[in-house]
């Protein structure tokens, strides 16, 4: 089963910026706490884990149940049934759009892919 690493940006930059020991800037005086320290974090975290995919590849297509009859099943990680149509978490964006060319993926946060995974259907 592929692992899914989610990651909390906001609080991993503050974190590094607050836990970085010494005051790292740039010859101007800004401040790269948090950059170094949010690389740093994130490095070893992919160094550490398998991972089966990356958060900043998923997408959310909206699509109706003439689409989704059309909309090979794996394609998709998780289907959300609405009153007024269908969306579908997708793993990549790129291969999803070029496979299915009259669908918009947009882009996903991390409140969505919670709300996949709490109302949606798994595959």
């Amino acid at each position: 089963m592929k692992k899914l690493m989610v990651i909390d940006g906001n609080s991993i930059v503050n974190r590094a910026f607050y836990g970085v020991s010494q005051s790292l800037t740039t010859r101007e005086g800004q401040p790269t706490n948090a950059i170094f320290g949010f690389l740093n974090i994130l490095l070893k975290l992919l160094d550490e884990e398998q991972h089966g995919a990356y958060l900043d590849s998923y997408g959310r297509v909206g699509c109706t149940a003439g689409d989704l009859t059309q909309i090979n099943r794996e394609d998709y990680v998780r289907l959300r049934r609405g009153t007024f149509g269908n969306e579908l978490l997708v793993p990549d964006r790129k291969s999803f759009a070029k496979k299915y060319p009259g669908l918009t993926v947009d882009r996903v946060s991390l409140e969505d892919i919670m709300l996949f995974v709490g109302k949606g259907e798994a595959q």
